[in-house]
């Protein structure tokens, strides 16, 4: 689209009905003479934020597209009526379903007295309708409001958001959180202008989102289980720190209806476990595939269904039938430093082993986060090895054969400082055992030590 370049277009542009496809263009907010712009009735996706500059308009469409994120927060938007704006499952704002909290929330930025920011998430409870008798009857369906408060109540760690605390009257349920100026993990993977997402920052938030989960299973009692992890649900903050957030769906593990099946979705499309298709319930292990394709999502730079895969083939399918290997990382990452490519490559690896697609074959949460955080330990290790043996070849690549036999021995989490063993094509063995990227990992082991 070039029209960004008829600086002097003004009045009216009408695109409707055109099957216009990807994001808004960025030159498009030169166009600031124009009066009305209809965008609707396309197939166009991204977020709205190139419109933020065309402060003369009066009159805006962009129904019926594809367009997530937030909505600008300007004179034009905040007047918009809600039917501009219909058909765009993923906007959100005060009065619109929220893009990285649930369906049914609503959340919004409050300026307090004291000059703190917070999050206010604002939520609706579910209700059905049903006839007795003639006579409708409204019925809750699931009350998020409890669930959240049960579970944000009762937790405190590093990477799970701060619950600041709640009120309600008969009509109003609110939650207050820290707010973050990040936005989300999906925010910064899909939307963000300027340079990619650095290897170290993609690793850091991996790796924390990995320790909120564990702590979650793991160290909670009874265990609590997401139910919705996805790349929108982790939450930024100002250093870049991930938080998990919205447990709307969240489950305690000693709950009543844990086990039970239900008729209600939970989780959203792309990262929901293949089991649930037949089984309607979410276990631990549904989290840990969850958080496999986020981490496919944070490696590869693609959502879960991308327009960039053909015949809409799943991100997990898709890497599959590539082996793997270094073709399927982002570009932007490819001409990272030899010993970031190891490392990327076997947070592949760990992400494979997430999305195995018999529940019981995949590692808990804990085990993902060892194998994480080994990955970044082995590299410092082989430094100061490299450092106090620098000028001895001989001696180094003996020091180095050592270590991996040593580390082999290990038997569930070993490591290789061969770069073109990183590279190797995965295999897959019947009892899920997995080599690639440097990384050997045993379900067998990991499944003896679970206890979700």
């Amino acid at each position: 689209m070039q029209l960004g370049k008829i600086e002097s277009l003004e009045i009216t542009l009408n695109l409707s009905f055109n099957e216009l496809t990807g994001p808004i263009p960025a030159e498009i907010s030169s166009l600031s003479k124009l009066l009305i712009l209809d965008l609707s009735h396309n197939k166009l996706e991204g977020n709205l934020n190139p419109l933020a500059r065309l402060d003369n308009l009066v009159s805006l469409n962009v129904s019926y597209n594809n367009f997530t994120g937030y909505l600008p927060d300007n004179r034009v938007f905040r007047q918009l009526p809600s039917s501009d704006l219909d058909g765009n499952e993923g906007l959100c704002s005060f009065g619109r379903p929220s893009c990285f909290l649930s369906n049914i929330d609503r959340v919004g930025v409050a300026d307090m007295n004291n000059g703190d920011v917070i999050a206010v998430k604002k939520l609706w409870p579910i209700t059905m309708t049903t006839t007795n008798g003639g006579n409708d009857e409204k019925c809750g369906v699931r009350d998020s409001f409890s669930a959240e408060v049960k579970t944000l109540g009762s937790i405190r760690h590093k990477n799970i958001v701060r619950f600041l605390g709640y009120c309600w009257n008969r009509s109003t349920r609110l939650l207050m959180y820290d707010y973050m100026p990040n936005g989300s993990l999906g925010s910064l993977l899909h939307e963000r202008s300027g340079n990619p997402l650095e290897w170290e920052l993609r690793y850091q938030i991996l790796l924390g989102a990995a320790q909120g989960l564990s702590y979650l299973h793991h160290d909670c009692a009874p265990p609590i289980v997401h139910r919705d992890i996805k790349a929108n649900n982790i939450l930024i903050g100002l250093e870049f720190e991930p938080y998990i957030a919205d447990f709307g769906l969240a489950k305690l593990v000693d709950d009543g209806d844990f086990g039970r099946s239900s008729n209600t979705v939970a989780g959203s499309y792309g990262y929901i476990a293949p089991e649930y298709g037949y089984m309607m319930k979410i276990t631990a292990k549904s989290d840990v595939y969850s958080y496999g394709v986020v981490v496919l999502e944070v490696l590869t730079g693609k959502q879960p269904i991308d327009p960039t895969i053909p015949e809409g083939v799943h991100l997990v399918d898709w890497v599959r039938r590539k082996r793997g290997g270094i073709e399927v990382l982002d570009p932007s990452l490819h001409s990272r430093p030899e010993s970031e490519i190891e490392e990327m490559l076997q947070a592949l690896g760990v992400a494979l082993l997430c999305v195995n697609s018999t529940p019981d074959e995949r590692p808990t949460m804990k085990d993902v986060a060892a194998m994480l955080k080994e990955i970044k330990h082995e590299r410092e290790e082989y430094a100061k090895v490299d450092v106090l043996l620098k000028g001895s070849p001989t001696t180094t690549t003996t020091t180095d054969h050592n270590q991996e036999n040593n580390n082999s021995s290990k038997g569930a989490l070993a490591t290789s400082s061969s770069g073109q063993k990183a590279r190797s094509m995965y295999t897959m063995s019947n009892n899920t055992s997995f080599s690639a990227s440097s990384l050997l990992y045993s379900s067998s082991s990991s499944n003896a030590k679970s206890g979700v």
